[in-house]
């Protein structure tokens, strides 16, 4: 398992970690929609993606680690 393999493994995981849980990036542009006021939208936004980004890693980590080494 090289870096390319791994950074590939975790491109996959993190698009579809904040595709399909899109709740992040709404919260995002709600935030930047609606102008002042707001900040909480702000905050929620970026904790969740950051969780997102952390949930990534984890399942990146437990994946490579589950594959087996090729040889040669």
């Amino acid at each position: 398992m090289n870096a390319a393999d791994v950074m590939k493994t975790f491109g996959r995981t993190l698009g579809f970690m904040l595709v399909a849980g899109a709740v992040g990036p709404i919260f995002l542009i709600l935030y930047f929609v609606a102008g002042e006021g707001v900040s909480w939208l702000l905050w929620t936004g970026l904790a969740v993606i950051v969780l997102d980004v952390v949930g990534a890693v984890g399942l990146t980590v437990t994946s490579v680690r589950g594959r087996p080494r090729r040889t040669g």
